[in-house]
């Protein structure tokens, strides 16, 4: 794992095990490494497996978590790690290879609202798992769930993989927190294939009073078959979910995204006209096969969704896509909302940022690619 601290805003995960972190001020120009971080600018982890950053994350104190997947001795399975990164660049281990939780395919986390870190991700008896852990002692939390953990059933859906992870607040004078887990679903007798979100109040506790089906919901896509990829909360308080809209051939995709309504999960109808929105990119007449990585809601409520698509010659592009608050392509965003690089490679991470503008990172023939003011 290797953390690249520069000077653009925290971003989500990226490949090849690549992070870019969040700058301090004093620089004498932007994009230079900042060698008050671990000397270089740089903090590299490697594990004894192949391994992958999922998020990075600010958390108190000013430590940063670094989320990651190994695989197991052999190539056989997957599980988790997760480490404390001072500002100064120095580390202090949470979990190395394999966390606490056997067998635990780590997807997401967050850190809420009291500095404590929320992971999700997904076992090997094909459950949802959530772990809350206090920071920065990494501990588990004995406030939630059972010793920390709460482990979802999974026999209403099949095969189940854990994506997304996010808290809520409602109300000012007295919030109150909820966590919300995206996951995808392999189908049943009582949903079809596609993504359920996942309500849990403080204590870890399922909020049967939420959703259609006590405590989930599974939006209804109708014959779309779709692979969920991340969550967020609009400033509003409803859910937005990203994910590919795949093909009955289950190959050729297009990009989708969902709103959800804060107050019972259902499909906000106020999106797009039906709750969704299918964005296909076909750019150069190239095979549809466009796929989401990250997405950022911003505060306009605009979405941002960054990931790639094929170009005429077949090479992957970094691809980005904006949507207003009612569900329509941006034609403000490079004229129709939609735009391609012409690099060649993957957008892996996007934020937006003051004015209105975003920063895209991504990836280019291994490497981090930063990108600010598109």
């Amino acid at each position: 794992m290797r953390a690249i601290r520069c000077s653009i805003s925290a971003l989500a995960a990226v490949a090849a095990a690549s992070l870019c972190l969040a700058a301090g001020p004093g620089w004498a120009q932007e994009g230079e490494l900042d060698t008050t971080f671990n000397l270089t600018g740089v903090f590299h982890h490697s594990p004894a497996t192949t391994s992958e950053t999922i998020r990075v994350l600010d958390a108190p104190d000013d430590w940063l978590v670094l989320l990651g997947r190994s695989e197991f001795s052999g190539g056989a399975g997957g599980s988790d790690f997760w480490k404390k990164v001072g500002d100064n660049g120095f580390t202090g281990d949470c979990f190395l290879v394999g966390g606490d939780l056997d067998y635990f395919f780590a997807a997401d986390a967050v850190i809420d609202h009291a500095g404590r870190l929320v992971v999700v991700g997904t076992d090997g008896d094909n459950h949802i798992l959530v772990a809350r852990y206090l920071f920065p002692a990494c501990t588990r939390d004995p406030d939630f769930g059972t010793n920390g953990v709460v482990t979802s059933s999974s026999g209403l859906w099949g095969t189940v993989q854990a994506a997304g992870v996010i808290e809520r607040s409602s109300g000012t004078i007295l919030p109150t927190y909820t966590y919300f887990v995206l996951a995808q679903h392999d189908g049943s007798l009582v949903v079809p294939r596609g993504e359920i979100v996942l309500k849990y109040l403080a204590d870890g506790t399922p909020d049967t009073g939420w959703g259609a089906f006590g405590g989930w919901v599974s939006p209804d896509f109708g014959s779309e078959i779709v692979v969920p990829r991340r969550l967020a909360v609009d400033p509003v308080g409803r859910l937005v979910t990203a994910f590919d809209v795949l093909e009955s051939d289950l190959v050729a995709r297009d990009f989708g995204v969902a709103r959800l309504q804060a107050a019972n999960g259902a499909l906000d109808t106020t999106f797009s006209g039906d709750g969704y929105e299918r964005i296909p990119f076909d750019l150069d007449g190239a095979l549809s096969d466009d796929a989401v990585v990250d997405m950022a809601v911003g505060s306009d409520s605009r979405i941002a969704l960054v990931g790639a698509a094929p170009s005429s010659n077949g090479q992957r592009r970094p691809t980005i896509a904006v949507l207003e608050a009612d569900g329509d392509l941006d034609p403000t965003f490079d004229g129709n909302g939609k735009r391609q690089l012409s690099l060649e490679g993957w957008a892996r991470a996007v934020k937006w940022v003051a004015g209105g503008r975003l920063v895209v990172a991504g990836q280019k023939f291994g490497r981090l690619q930063p990108c600010r003011g598109l």
